[in-house]
């Protein structure tokens, strides 16, 4: 796992879902910016007590192209509570 240093080098860039929830995202940004948060298992345990089904992780490196390290935190443990799934009925067409 990729650690990176809060002083001294580049915080990642943490993508928070769902997306609505703004409190949760300030909430995330906060905790990166305290400077204690080394790897996504520290920033669930930052977040644990308010939300006790997040789920941080880190992007694969072999997916990043240069730049910061790229986090995913998941409020509710997962993506699928702020997916929208969209039926196509072709056959009325």
């Amino acid at each position: 796992m990729e650690e990176f240093q809060a002083r001294g080098s580049r915080r990642p860039e943490v993508h928070t879902f769902p997306h609505s929830d703004a409190q949760f995202a300030l909430e995330v940004e906060n905790a990166v910016m305290q400077g204690s948060v080394r790897v996504p298992a520290d920033l669930e345990a930052a977040l644990s007590a308010a939300y006790p089904r997040v789920h941080v992780t880190a992007q694969f490196s072999l997916a990043r192209l240069g730049g910061r390290a790229r986090w995913y935190a998941y409020r509710d443990g997962s993506l699928t509570g702020d997916q929208r799934t969209i039926t196509i009925d072709r056959a009325s067409e």
